[in-house]
């Protein structure tokens, strides 16, 4: 088993009958009883929501406005699908959590601006949650890591690099899965539908983190990536630093979410 690099850094459309992002992301806070009010896009009129220019002005502007909550570790970085589109957020927090949708638009937006839950203006790129929890071994069960001694080992699979992956399979689905240092990583895909090729995909996540660290986590991390772009949903990539998970989610691109992963903050207190 091959250690990691460890680092020194490491549908939006929607019907009348759908909720956009944002409300989602007000839907899910109230659901869980925190102390947000409104919706976190739902005023412009905040002298902080001003138009940033850059990524790095925006990114700074929302770790501005996270308040009362955790300290706030956000990606450097996040990619787009063209030049010219801009950056922008929602964000809601309390005491202990706080999340952040990023949108991407071809005009600038302001974060936490109504016109964010227009689909057709704006299109969310992912979702950032960082949680705290009573204990680390909360934290850790939230993670999603299995142990390479809880995994098939049947025949396996050379994903390059000195990496072996194992594959398994039930019920209409696969899933290959693999180890890098105290990361588990695990791409699937359906034997029904849809492509059902697993392999180039995680080829492609290997040799990414062949040349880009993912964060050190403490303990565990987790990579669960889906070869259908439709199901953006299944992407996700958790770590826990003690008693606090970072998860990056909806992601189209699993190769993005590496990227946004990679080019997070440093967790390590």
């Amino acid at each position: 088993e091959k250690q990691t690099k460890e680092s020194k850094q490491v549908s939006n459309s929607h019907t009348e009958k759908e909720k956009s992002p944002v409300e989602q992301n007000e839907e899910k806070t109230k659901d869980e009883n925190t102390n947000s009010s409104e919706n976190p896009s739902a005023s412009d009129e905040n002298h902080n929501n001003e138009v940033s220019s850059s990524q790095e002005e925006i990114i700074a502007s929302i770790k501005e406005q996270i308040n009362d909550s955790l300290p706030p570790r956000l990606p450097r970085y996040l990619p787009l699908s063209s030049e010219g589109m801009k950056l922008s957020a929602a964000i809601d927090s309390n005491s202990n959590m706080y999340r952040v949708i990023f949108f991407e638009s071809k005009k600038a937006i302001p974060i936490n601006s109504k016109e964010l839950n227009n689909s057709d203006v704006a299109k969310a790129i992912a979702e950032i949650e960082v949680r705290q929890y009573d204990n680390e071994e909360e934290a850790e069960a939230k993670v999603g890591y299995i142990t390479p001694d809880n995994i098939p080992k049947g025949n396996s699979i050379d994903l390059g690099h000195s990496i072996k992956g194992y594959p398994e399979g039930g019920a209409g689905n696969k899933w290959l899965n693999w180890h890098e240092g105290r990361w588990f990583l695990q791409v699937h895909a359906s034997n029904i539908e849809g492509n059902s090729d697993y392999v180039p995909l995680a080829k492609s996540m290997v040799n990414y983190l062949e040349k880009n660290e993912l964060p050190v986590p403490h303990k565990y991390g987790s990579v669960k990536a889906d070869v259908e772009k439709k199901k953006a949903d299944n992407n996700r990539i958790s770590w826990q630093e003690k008693t606090i998970v970072y998860t990056i989610s909806k992601v189209e691109n699993p190769i993005d979410m590496l990227a946004i992963a990679t080019h997070f903050d440093n967790t390590e207190k």
